[in-house]
C-alpha cells in the first residue's frame, strides 16, 4: 500500500522520511585545510561513469571541504569499512573541526607549521604553493579514491561535487562496508537473497 504526501505533511519531510530508510554508502570526503587532513562524512556517494571513472557525492555548499575543493581541484573519499563508526561520528559533528589527525596515515609527515614534508611520492611541492598534494586518507579504510574535481553544481543549500578518480587504494583483504540507514550505523548481513 502507497501513501501519498498530503496537505496536512510538509514535502520535505515526507522525502526525508522515506529516504533515511534506504541504506546508503558511508564515506569521508578529504583534502588538506589549513595544510592539515580534514574530512566530512557523507551518505550520497555514488558512482557516475566507469569510462573515466567519475564518482559524485552532496555536500552542504559552506564545508570546509567544498572550499578546498574549489581552491585546489582536489579531494579524496575514504569509503568507510564497517569498523569505522567513530570516525563517521567524529566527521559528523556539527560545527566541530573536523581534523583527521587521529585517522589519518597522511598525519604522520606534517611538519611543524602543518604543512606536509616533501616526499618522493608527493607531487606537491609546499614552497612553491603551485602543485597540490593528493588528499588525505582515512586509516583502516575499504578503499580511498584520490581524485580530481570535475564538476561542483550548486543546487540548492548543497553542492554536488564531481570528481574523476586518478587512483584508488583498496584493503587487503576485502572489508564489509559501513551502511547508514534509518540514523544508525549497520554492516551487511553474511547471506545474500538468494536469486
Amino acid at each position: 500500500m502507497f501513501y501519498s504526501h498530503t496537505a496536512d505533511t510538509d514535502l520535505s519531510d515526507s522525502v526525508r522520511s522515506v529516504l533515511r530508510r534506504i541504506p546508503a554508502t558511508v564515506v569521508v570526503v578529504t583534502s588538506f585545510v589549513s595544510g592539515r587532513p580534514w574530512g566530512v562524512t557523507a551518505s550520497s556517494f555514488t558512482s557516475v561513469t566507469l569510462a573515466p571513472p567519475v564518482v559524485s557525492v552532496c555536500l552542504f555548499s559552506h564545508t570546509a571541504v567544498i572550499q578546498a575543493a574549489r581552491l585546489h581541484g582536489r579531494v579524496g573519499i575514504s569509503v568507510l569499512s564497517a569498523d569505522q563508526v567513530p570516525v563517521a561520528r567524529a566527521a559528523a559533528l556539527p560545527g566541530a573541526p573536523k581534523f583527521l589527525e587521529l585517522f589519518s596515515p597522511e598525519a604522520e609527515g606534517l611538519g611543524e607549521t602543518g604543512m606536509p614534508h616533501p616526499a618522493p611520492d608527493r607531487r606537491w611541492d609546499p614552497h612553491d604553493g603551485v602543485a597540490v598534494p593528493p588528499a588525505p586518507s582515512v586509516h583502516g579504510a575499504l578503499a580511498h579514491f584520490d581524485c580530481a574535481v570535475s564538476h561542483l553544481v550548486t543546487v540548492g543549500d548543497h553542492d554536488v561535487l564531481f570528481a574523476r578518480v586518478e587512483t584508488v587504494r583498496e584493503a587487503t583483504p576485502a572489508l564489509a562496508p559501513l551502511l547508514y540507514c534509518d540514523r544508525d550505523f549497520y554492516r551487511l548481513p553474511d547471506d545474500p537473497i538468494e536469486s
